[in-house]
């Protein structure tokens, strides 16, 4: 069995890979993926809301995570929660810093190599809590609560907790907070990162048991068991479902977005940072002085942040971006959209 988790572990990083190989990997290093790491998704929410937010939370999680450790000792980190409260941790963390006015504004100008990397880091994180987040609160919820036979007896000190409902129940609610808020989005090409990271546990959970003679972590993760494969596979499935949902919660935030925008009357920041004083033309502008990521599309009509308006170029027909995927969501291939344009690729040199 543990092969076969390996074999689905190394096939779904392959798609992921094989994917972007293909696609191109310009929502990663798109001078816009770095501004919708750091931007909300419409102008009319207040940037310092989601610096906050997001500061907070990190802060927060941190302190739970020293204390968890301390009062439960390191073994607490072989658990699968723990595993995703770190990166939620680290997600908060990094979107803190990426929210800061400093960052901000290099964002909307010339975002560094390490700038884009880190926006990069910040959206897979995302794209992995989010649905993960979701499973590890029903399981939790509906699996190992009701087979718990010590359940009644523990009930306070080992589920109903703030370290346990922190990160069972309110790790889920945080995200959807963030997501609602943010301009990230979830694409459909990272459910084999997604599924990769729930195997590369399960095969740890596996070689624990194997190598210490421990029992599993976890009761369904036993592969000694002739039932491990079907399991496995409802597993599989599992895994499949909560990322189906969030990826449904990205396409409808998106089409919500363009509804609110549409009505909005805020208008976008200009590349200086600052509120434009006229109203947009709705046509593509560019200045020969200016680098490759202040070209700039006025869709004040459609009330987007200045951080989505390459997406819009490449817009579904709902208003939804197009990630290449089917369904919506930031592009794939921003490669495409200035194609159409009758654009240059930019490189390196007009890029810095």
């Amino acid at each position: 069995m543990l092969v076969v988790i390996a074999a689905v572990l190394v096939l779904s990083l392959l798609h992921f890979l094989n994917f972007h190989a293909r696609r191109g990997w310009g929502r990663f290093v798109h001078p816009s993926a770095v501004q919708r790491a750091s931007d909300p998704v419409l102008t009319a929410f207040d940037p310092s809301l989601l610096l906050w937010l997001r500061a907070s939370v990190a802060a927060y999680c941190a302190g739970l995570l020293v204390w968890s450790v301390a009062v439960n000792g390191p073994d607490c980190l072989r658990f699968f929660t723990f595993w995703n409260f770190i990166l939620l941790t680290l997600f908060f963390a990094l979107g803190a810093v990426l929210s800061t006015p400093r960052c901000r504004r290099a964002a909307a100008l010339s975002p560094s190599r390490t700038h884009e990397a880190a926006a990069a880091v910040h959206a897979l994180l995302l794209e992995i809590e989010l649905p993960v987040a979701l499973l590890i609160g029903l399981m939790v919820w509906f699996v190992l609560l009701p087979a718990d036979p010590d359940a009644p007896a523990d009930l306070d000190e080992k589920y109903f907790n703030l370290g346990s409902l922190t990160m069972h129940a309110a790790n889920s609610v945080l995200l959807a907070i963030e997501f609602g808020l943010d301009g990230l989005t979830v694409h459909a090409s990272s459910f084999g990162l997604v599924l990769a990271w729930c195997c590369t546990f399960a095969l740890f959970t596996g070689l624990d048991s194997a190598v210490t003679g421990s029992p599993p972590i976890y009761f369904f993760l036993d592969l000694t068991q002739s039932t491990s494969p079907p399991i496995g596979a409802a597993l599989v499935a599992a895994v499949g479902a909560c990322f189906a949902a969030a990826r449904a919660a990205s396409v409808l935030k998106w089409r919500l977005a363009a509804r609110l925008a549409a009505r909005s009357t805020w208008k976008p920041p200009t590349a200086a940072g600052l509120w434009a004083p006229e109203p947009p033309t709705c046509a593509l502008q560019s200045s020969p002085n200016e680098s490759w990521s202040s070209f700039t599309l006025d869709v004040e009509a459609a009330g987007f942040n200045r951080s989505h308006r390459p997406s819009l170029l490449g817009a579904a027909p709902d208003g939804n971006p197009d990630d290449g995927s089917g369904g919506g969501g930031a592009p794939d291939d921003f490669t495409t959209p200035y194609a159409r344009l009758g654009a240059d690729e930019p490189t390196a040199s007009t890029r810095r």
